[in-house]
């Protein structure tokens, strides 16, 4: 088939998947408008289908132009699977993820499975609500941990109660926006969107991730550690350098995420995805 036939084939097997996953497509709607969880994974949608359908491939093809439909029915498979015995709804969400991925990964003639369509499926879902769940104390108390060995560094009497910094009689809370999970979700939404534009390879991804993981769990780390002399009244007229110490720490993560992703797109060759 040609490459217009090829497509037309891939965009009705969109809408036939769409179609037999209309329960996850309900949920997926009433969690979005619910209030229960936030929803900026519609921009990791919308960015996720834009790459897919406007960029040309400059990749792998494959060579007689037909479908790789391997993965497709392993996934359609498992979510029908799924459906039948009544799994979590954010598990049947999660396969139906990457089963959208192993199909937009496939338009322009591409056979391989692209990296970054399937994170930024993933990153579609609502996740926020469980993940501050699972790992918002974890990381706050990792957090405070490292913060205040750093901070007992600079001569400070510091000790950490629960996920407080406390410093003679005063207590600075870790709060839960201080987790750094949106943060995480914003460096894993620009390293998917990076990863499935330049079409990276498994190693190439699992780098640029674990890279800018460490780089945002550095910059709030080093944010908490500023914000506690502002917090705690020792630098008290500073208090208006709130929102900027975080825009710095964090830009400087956003920045590192960049150069080190164009340092990946430019000492390899463009190899990607797997069958």
């Amino acid at each position: 088939m040609n490459k217009l036939s090829r497509n037309n084939h891939l965009i009705l097997l969109l809408l036939g998947s769409l179609l037999v996953a209309w329960p996850t497509l309900i949920w997926y709607q009433a969690r979005m408008t619910d209030g229960s969880d936030n929803n900026w994974g519609v921009f990791a949608l919308i960015v996720a289908c834009c790459i897919s359908f406007a960029k040309r491939a400059t990749q792998q093809t494959l060579s007689d132009s037909q479908l790789n439909l391997k993965i497709i029915n392993f996934l359609l498979l498992g979510y029908f699977v799924a459906q039948l015995f009544s799994f979590y709804a954010l598990v049947q969400g999660v396969i139906f993820a990457l089963l959208l991925a192993s199909i937009l990964s496939q338009f322009n003639n591409n056979s391989k499975l692209n990296f970054g369509l399937v994170g930024l499926m993933i990153l579609s879902l609502p996740l926020f609500a469980s993940l501050d769940f699972y790992f918002g104390y974890p990381l706050r108390y990792f957090i405070g941990l490292v913060s205040s060995f750093l901070l007992n560094l600079q001569g400070l009497g510091i000790r950490l109660e629960g996920v407080n910094l406390v410093l003679a009689d005063k207590v600075i809370l870790i709060d839960g926006p201080c987790s750094g999970i949106k943060m995480m979700w914003t460096g894993s939404f620009l390293v998917f969107s990076f990863v499935a534009y330049f079409n990276l390879s498994f190693t190439q991804s699992v780098k640029l991730s674990l890279m800018a993981f460490t780089a945002i769990l550095i910059a709030n780390i080093l944010r908490i550690n500023a914000l506690f002399y502002i917090e705690s009244g020792l630098f008290e007229s500073l208090q208006w350098m709130h929102e900027p110490l975080g825009l710095v720490c964090y830009g400087f993560a956003i920045i590192s995420i960049l150069y080190f992703g164009l340092r990946q797109v430019r000492n390899s060759n463009p190899i990607k995805g797997v069958s």
